[in-house]
This record gives structure tokens, sequence and C-alpha cells, in this order.
């Protein structure tokens, strides 16, 4: 009996371990063959698509086809999971630095308060 209580508790820490770890291959993968740009201080969220969490630190915005948005946070964000959605406090109507976001996993209580950083483009380079 013991064994059959404690396998979704095993199960339960492995999800959890998974969820909150980087994914580092996620981010080569979207800035491949592209040409990091300068930062900026505000994306426009009618234009991007996401995020796409990558670790506790850093979101992947898609803009279009051609341009990747990567934020890197300034500090970690204890509940940012690769599951989570980033609910962002705008207060002119654009995603800026230092905007403070609440992510929200799927049946998880919100996790704390956390700040964007700056928005890095990554473009494909002309020919």
């Amino acid at each position: 009996m013991r064994i059959l209580l404690l396998a979704p508790i095993a199960l339960l820490a492995v999800a959890t371990g998974a969820d909150s770890q980087s994914r580092p291959d996620e981010l080569a993968r979207a800035t491949a063959g592209r040409i990091a740009g300068k930062p900026v201080s505000c994306v426009d969220p009618r234009l991007v698509d996401g995020p796409t969490v990558v670790g506790k630190q850093t979101l992947i915005y898609r803009q279009g086809r051609g341009r990747v948005w990567v934020n890197t946070l300034p500090e970690e964000c204890l509940g940012l999971r690769f599951n989570a959605v980033p609910v962002v406090e705008m207060l002119n109507g654009e995603m800026c630095r230092n905007d403070s976001f609440t992510p929200v996993s799927p049946g998880a209580i919100p996790g704390g308060r956390c700040r964007l950083g700056s928005f890095t483009p990554y473009d494909r380079p002309k020919r």
C-alpha cells in the first residue's frame, strides 16, 4: 500500500523538476542563423507571438516568420516554468523593460512577481 501512495508523489517531483529546468537548446534553435541586434526597451505586444519560456530567466517572442525577440530577465523568476503564461502588467500599451509580470501555470498557484528585461532582436542576415 505504501508503494502506491509514494508513486504519485515521485511522479510529481519528477514533473516539477522538469518544469523548472532551463532549455538552452530551445534558445539555440530560435536564434540559429540569426544575428543579434541592439536591445530595445519596449515591443508592441500586438506584433509578437509567445512567449516561449526557456528557463527561469529567458523568454522568447516571435514576430512573423523572421524576427525573434529574446528577453533576458534581470533576475531569475522562481515561478517561471515551461508551461507558464507570463501575465504582464503593461502601463503604456507596450511590453517594456521593468514591467512586472506574474507567471501563471495550469493547475498551480500563480508565482511571485517578476520583471522583464530588455528585448534583443534576432534577424536573419540580409542577402
